[in-house]
């Protein structure tokens, strides 16, 4: 099996067409994830490996007040990818418990994997859960006191309201087909709680070469069947069409993060319509981070206006 290191030295050596054509021939065969995942033609984030998962979580972390910060918050992750690592961290963090929801069962119950996470926190100075004994990773995940839901928005949709003080995801609402993210982020909004944040980093690059060529087909071709099984699909939001899409379901946003290209890294007159139209100063924008709370309503203010005076025959007797 090839390293991390490895398996990022041969993705970027593989021509994003390549890859893109790879993908799509491999739809009609009964290839497994895992075996994918070894050929350097799919992956789920970088959660296996224990400074990755660290920082990952330390940043949505760091990046919000939220409820119950300083110790027994609930958190709430959404796509957690290859490894359910963030529940180890958030214990050492102080979560009192974790829920962990992805649509399909992605992460590895190697317990090995969960324990190198916490060794690398004890040797960071943190208070890591004792794993050391444990055996599976249902043994990993009573431990930190986790859970892991695997049917998408039907999981977000069983869970209680307002029970998540902090609702994080790395580099995942990008992966959400279009015709279920509203629905998803309206989720969110009602399972946070009204003190809580939620902190979101998205990746508005392709998934084939960390470019723009996702933008390059039309969208009858990129939304269809054969596409959205390639393992490449993305929803295309650029930045301010997330921003409109979070204000639209009830979230102050917060920009805590926005990372740009100093150049278009392709051509937009090579894009497919609409995004060729779009300013160069929007296509630019490559990650980002947001932290959203939810908008408080406002209340009305008192009505001064002058009231009619009430007539003796406007009184009842």
């Amino acid at each position: 099996m090839l390293s991390a290191a490895a398996r990022d030295r041969l993705r970027s050596s593989v021509p994003w067409w390549l890859k893109c054509a790879l993908k799509l021939a491999l739809v009609p065969l009964p290839v497994d994830y895992r075996l994918l995942r070894r050929l350097s033609l799919a992956g789920h984030g970088g959660m296996r490996r224990p400074a990755f998962a660290h920082d990952a979580f330390r940043r949505h972390y760091d990046d919000g007040d939220f409820h119950r910060k300083a110790g027994g918050f609930t958190v709430l992750e959404l796509g957690p990818g290859d490894a359910l690592t963030a529940a180890v961290v958030a214990r050492a963090y102080g979560a009192a418990s974790t829920c962990h929801v992805d649509v399909a069962p992605f992460a590895t119950r190697d317990v090995a994997v969960y324990q190198a996470v916490a060794r690398h926190l004890s040797d960071q100075g943190l208070p890591a859960p004792d794993l050391w004994a444990a055996t599976s990773l249902e043994d990993v995940m009573a431990i930190c006191h986790s859970r892991y839901e695997t049917n998408g928005l039907d999981s977000l949709r069983a869970l209680p309201s307002e029970s998540f003080d902090l609702i994080f995801s790395n580099c995942a609402l990008q992966c959400v087909p279009p015709a279920l993210l509203p629905e998803t982020l309206k989720e969110t909004r009602r399972l946070l709680h009204p003190r809580g944040v939620c902190v979101h980093s998205i990746d508005l690059r392709d998934m084939m070469g960390h470019s723009l060529h996702h933008l390059r087909f039309g969208e009858r071709v990129w939304e269809s069947a054969w596409f959205r099984r390639a393992g490449f699909h993305t929803n295309r939001l650029r930045f301010a069409d997330w921003l409109r899409l979070f204000r639209s379901v009830g979230f102050d946003v917060r920009e805590s993060e926005v990372n740009r290209w100093p150049t278009l890294p392709v051509a937009s007159d090579s894009l497919a319509p609409p995004y060729r139209d779009l300013p160069e100063s929007e296509l630019r924008i490559s990650t980002v981070r947001v932290a959203l709370s939810p908008r408080v309503a406002e209340t009305a203010p008192p009505d001064t206006r002058p009231q009619p005076a009430t007539t003796a025959a406007a009184v009842p007797a």
